[in-house]
């Protein structure tokens, strides 16, 4: 099973500007595959075969090279695989951050 692909939202806003929003949790190649829920973390997000996606019933558009940044961004969902995110200028980063919650419990 080649699971390679990725669902990319642009309707909602990720945790901070220019970051992509990913469609679900990841799960193992067993298990069914997730359909809901949102994550900015690319190693934790849901991973697709093609036939998977369309089985469900979903009709997204599917990224293909003549896409530009722009045009990329004009989907509210998107079908890409992660090695094409590079080609749209996104490059990965690890963060470590504090939520506010927890922040305001530390001090």
């Amino acid at each position: 099973m080649n699971r390679e692909y990725i669902i990319v939202c642009n309707e909602h806003r990720a945790m901070w500007n220019e970051c992509l929003l990913f469609w679900s949790h990841k799960t193992e190649d067993k298990e069914k595959r997730s359909f809901g829920g949102y994550t900015s973390d690319i190693d934790k997000c849901e991973r697709y075969t093609l036939d998977e996606i369309k089985n469900k019933g979903y009709h997204f558009v599917e990224f293909n090279n003549d896409m530009n940044w722009q045009e990329f961004r004009k989907y509210d969902d998107i079908i890409i695989k992660e090695s094409d995110l590079e080609k749209l200028g996104y490059k990965t980063m690890k963060i470590y951050y504090m939520t506010w919650q927890k922040f305001n419990n530390v001090i």
